[in-house]
């Protein structure tokens, strides 16, 4: 078993008190808390270890999975999809802003990035300015 440094220990500390309700403490926190912080800590590391020695890494599999999901959704008609926000609640589009946006040459995916459904061509315009 590794026994933890001053600094790891101190680090820890800091990490629990931006996570740590004194409201809700129970006794598995104790258990918890160390093992949640071992996740965040790898969480971070895999994040940071994507630019070391600044080289930006990338696994053939993430590409692989994003490009799989980009073509399933650009291969839908576009007004069979759910598009959802981040509470899970589904986008409204205007059916006149999905026709016109089918003549403008662009994927699914950009009518999202792109915002063109909200208000259309005057999304557009507004993005250039």
């Amino acid at each position: 078993m590794k026994m933890i440094t001053e600094n790891e220990l101190h680090e820890y500390n800091k990490w629990l008190m931006t996570v740590w309700n004194p409201n809700q403490l129970y006794i598995p926190f104790a258990v918890d808390a160390p093992k949640a912080y071992l996740d965040h800590i790898r969480k971070v590391k895999n994040i940071s270890s994507n630019t070391i020695s600044g080289r930006f890494k990338v696994r053939i599999s993430e590409i692989l999975k994003i490009t799989e999901r980009r073509n399933e959704i650009n291969n839908r008609e576009l007004g069979d999809i759910d598009f959802l926000d981040e509470n899970d609640n589904p986008i409204k589009a205007d059916k006149k802003i999905i026709d016109d946006f089918k003549f403008c040459g662009l994927s699914n995916i950009d009518f999202i990035t792109s915002e063109f459904y909200k208000s259309g061509f005057e999304t557009l315009r507004t993005h250039k300015a």
